[in-house]
């Protein structure tokens, strides 16, 4: 299942990582300026 797993991830086209990448940075920019004042 692990193999699987990691197979899925490793077929992941690049605009899904790109996706990723930016609610992550957009998260982290919500955080830093309205939760963190």
């Amino acid at each position: 299942m692990a193999e699987v797993g990691a197979n899925i991830f490793l077929i992941w086209p690049w605009w899904v990582w790109l996706w990723v990448a930016v609610i992550a940075f957009l998260v982290y920019l919500f955080c830093r300026f309205v939760l963190c004042i």
